[in-house]
């Protein structure tokens, strides 16, 4: 009995080894291909999606909601109304076009550069490269140092056929949510005072899973669903300082992209809002977020 309880100890600290050997030689994709499997399924067409916002800090929990018009990344229009009765008039509206952000306030219309903080089109990349370079302009993937010649490629000899892996610096194997994920960007460093900004998508599906941003933003995403033929979160929950606001798909449907449509998403469409409310969170949320 002792001699086979000794093998099955064995047994079991081999096979522990062995798992994680494997694991840490396992494939890893490059940034370029995770990042076109997940922008795949935004390339059908337009969207009209319906979110519940709530902050946590409200006692009342007030509700504000959201309809979105999404072409893709770079065409989104996006209308918000109260629904609760302390918080009927509030209204806000905003155009995510060209790369820049439109709205309209009571001294005429803006347009600025869109923020990185305004992450609600990381759902809807529609390409691959310009997912791509949000992350860079978020400071999620930053400049490597270029690597030796002789590192980054081994010679081949002609009778020589062994395939040479080269794994991307900026991906990893982690978790988010108990998910296995790949995370990119650089993992925070021990000593850090701060952690450090990065995206986690899941590793089967290629799901969002999470995307964390300077200044401790934070988003993490949570019970993907089936709408229309489009699977998105049901919820998500955005972090910062000491505020948390929880958004919630409450509808997806698929619409087509005809001149009405296409007319809502310019800048004159646009109009005056009134986002004054009593809940600093949301007040908050509207001014950085969206």
């Amino acid at each position: 009995m002792k001699y086979s309880a000794k093998n099955l100890i064995l047994w079991l600290l081999i096979s522990f080894c062995c798992l994680h050997v494997q694991e840490s030689l396992a494939y890893i994709p490059s940034v370029d291909m995770i990042l076109k499997k997940t922008t795949a399924s935004n390339r059908e067409g337009w969207w009209k999606i319906r979110l519940h916002v709530s902050a946590e800090s409200d006692p009342q929990n007030n509700i504000f909601e959201e309809t979105w018009t999404v072409g893709d990344a770079n065409t989104m229009r996006l209308q918000v109304r109260g629904l609760s009765p302390g918080n009927k008039n509030f209204t806000h509206e905003v155009l995510y076009k060209g790369g820049r952000r439109h709205l309209v306030t009571e001294t005429g219309l803006t347009s600025a550069k869109i923020p990185t903080n305004c992450f609600e089109r990381i759902f809807h990349f529609a390409d691959g490269a310009q997912f791509k370079q949000y992350l860079k302009d978020s400071l999620i993937l930053v400049a490597q140092a270029p690597v030796a010649k002789a590192d980054a490629k081994k010679e081949v000899k002609p009778e020589h056929t062994e395939f040479i892996y080269v794994r991307d610096p900026l991906v990893r194997l982690s978790r988010a949510g108990g998910v296995i994920a790949y995370a990119l960007g650089e993992p925070t460093a021990a000593e850090a005072a701060v952690p450090a900004p990065g995206l986690w998508i899941e590793q089967d599906r290629f799901h969002l899973l999470r995307l964390r941003l300077l200044e401790s933003v934070d988003i993490h995403v949570s019970k993907y669903k089936k709408f229309t033929n489009k699977w998105f979160p049901e919820v998500r929950q955005l972090s910062w300082g000491k505020e948390k606001v929880r958004i919630l798909t409450e509808d997806i449907e698929k619409i087509p992209a005809d001149s009405k449509v296409r007319k809502q998403m310019t800048p004159e469409a646009l109009k005056v809002g009134n986002s004054s409310t009593d809940i600093p969170a949301i007040g908050e949320f509207y001014q950085r977020f969206r």
